[in-house]
């Protein structure tokens, strides 16, 4: 899922560079800073997840002494 979200978030950012380049108006200016929203969005989601996931690698260990 963290890989999906990474994929999602770079062709985010092309999207996002290539309407920055092409921008002919404002409208088109304003889809570019969503694209690069999006991008950042999901960015971070991605970190989240991996800093869940380490955490829950962490503990797994205590929950089995603990016996949960």
């Amino acid at each position: 899922m963290r890989y999906l979200l990474a994929v999602v978030g770079v062709l985010a950012l092309l999207v996002g560079l290539v309407m920055a380049a092409a921008a002919k108006s404002a409208i088109h200016e304003i889809e570019a800073g969503i694209g690069f929203l999006i991008f950042a969005t999901t960015i971070g989601a991605v970190g989240i997840m991996g800093s869940i996931d380490r955490l829950r690698e962490e503990q797994t260990p205590l929950l089995r002494i603990l016996g949960r």
